[in-house]
């Protein structure tokens, strides 16, 4: 039988998961309770020990996600496709 999986062993792979994240930012839209979902934010920041940010914020934006349409304020990647970095930040002339 291989080495125990217990307790502590979980606690250090769940740390590892969010290892190249340095803050959680919780996007205040209006169109939710703001309030309800900052304690489990605050919960997650103090768990993984990122910063936590609050962010203002319009819900255009969500709307167009959802509806559209999907302008330059928008990288759509096709099905099967890969995401670049150069998506990102395309070529100027």
């Amino acid at each position: 039988m291989g080495p125990s999986r217990g307790p502590e062993f979980a606690e250090r792979i769940i740390r590892l998961m969010p290892n190249n994240y340095k803050r959680l930012a919780l996007i205040n839209t209006g169109q939710y309770e703001f309030e309800r979902y900052r304690g489990y934010a605050r919960r997650m920041v103090e768990r993984f020990g990122l910063r936590y940010e609050k962010i203002e914020g319009p819900a255009a934006l969500l709307k167009k996600m959802i509806h559209g349409p999907w302008d330059d304020e928008f990288i759509v990647v096709p099905p099967d496709q890969t995401t670049r970095f150069e998506d990102f930040f395309p070529a100027t002339s």
